[in-house]
Formats: C-alpha cells, structure tokens, sequence
C-alpha cells in the first residue's frame, strides 16, 4: 500500500506519535507500506515556520530529512502530472496544499493518512 502522509500527521508521527489515530499508527508502522511525504507539506511547514505559527528547531530543510528516517518515508516530489490533476479537482477545499495532496493521491493510486475529512470528498481514501 502506498501512503500519503499529510501535513499534519508528518510532524504528529515525527514529534507527537500519540496525537495519530491507531489506524494512522498502524499503517505506519506496516513494513509492507511504501510511506511518502509530499513535497507541498514541507513548502506548508516552511511557511508557518516563517511565520512564527510553527517552531521547528532548526531550519525546515534540515529538521524534515531528520524527521523522515524514522518513518522509512521518503519525499514525493511534485510532477507536472500531479498538477494536471487539479484541473479536474472540484472546489471542495480551498487549502491549495491540500488540493496538490489530493491530486497527487489520485495520481500516484496512494491512500491518504490525515485528520481532514473534507479530503474524503474528493472521492480518495482517507485513513485517520
């Protein structure tokens, strides 16, 4: 199964394992899951790391690659392709990193791992 870590459950699973759901947890933990986090969440954390709403402890491009290893994740570039995507995306969610998840789920066949259940709106699987 591929996985999709959002923004959120990223830095829940990296500094707060306990704020996950025990099916979040679960699936991250399944050796047979490829888990990826997407590039759009650390341009998202790098934003509120500028803005003072997310202290990290070091400057994001640093703290992320430190974060991933225990995870076995790896990042998720963003591709023309996914972009492609939001062409045919309805205006559910008006977060564009959100959106550019959503489009690289579909894209990539991935399952979503977040709290957000608006994202189940657009027709992808969620796990939380």
């Amino acid at each position: 199964m591929k996985l999709l870590i959002d923004t959120n459950a990223f830095i829940w699973a990296s500094k707060e394992p306990e704020l996950l759901s025990t099916q979040a947890r679960r699936l991250l933990e399944d050796a047979y899951s490829d888990r990826f986090v997407s590039v759009a969440s650390i341009w998202e954390m790098q934003i509120k790391h500028a803005r003072g709403k997310l202290p990290l402890g070091g400057n994001v491009d640093q703290v992320v690659v430190e974060w991933i290893r225990p995870l076995i994740a790896q990042f998720l570039p963003i591709e023309v392709r996914h972009l492609g995507k939001l062409y045919g995306l309805p205006d559910i969610h008006r977060d564009p990193f959100d959106r550019i998840l959503v489009a690289q789920a579909l894209s990539e066949n991935m399952v979503v791992i977040s709290s957000d259940p608006v994202l189940r709106s657009y027709g992808i699987t969620v796990v939380w």
